[in-house]
């Protein structure tokens, strides 16, 4: 093993990171505004690229995707990551001899999954600590 001085910068990200095929799952909105709008789920792959803010708390980027939705047709299209975990974008999908429009919505599912086992462990141990409390001595 071999060690050297290194800095805490070491341990944190590039401030650009590239998306190369990054799989998420996704909602595809589609409809006109008059008539109902359908949605169907969709498996979303991604190719771009993200930059994180100076304190890596949030970051912005875009990418090209292409969704597969549940009907087996697979749609082309770009979407923009605007917060943490929320991405949206346009999605084209060729279906019967026409190109129909539609809005695909993602989450980042495995940054949803960190933070809700988080929120359940900060509740475990406040439930645990309550219980295990002592009661304050007169």
């Amino acid at each position: 093993m071999l060690l050297f001085r290194g800095s805490v910068r070491d341990s944190l990200p590039r401030r650009f990171q590239p998306l190369v095929a990054h799989l998420s799952l996704g909602l595809e909105l589609r409809g006109p505004v008059k008539d109902s709008v359908t949605t169907n789920p969709a498996t979303v792959l991604e190719v771009g690229g993200i930059w994180y803010y100076k304190n890596y708390t949030q970051y912005s980027g875009a990418s090209l995707i292409a969704s597969l939705a549940s009907q087996g047709t697979i749609g082309y299209g770009a979407m923009i990551h605007a917060a943490r975990s929320l991405r949206a974008g346009v999605l084209f999908r060729r279906s019967g001899g026409k190109t129909r429009t539609g809005i695909v919505v993602s989450t980042d599912l495995y940054g949803f999954l960190e933070r809700s086992k988080k929120s359940v462990e900060e509740g475990l141990a406040v439930a645990r600590g309550i219980v295990v409390l002592p009661k304050p001595s007169r």
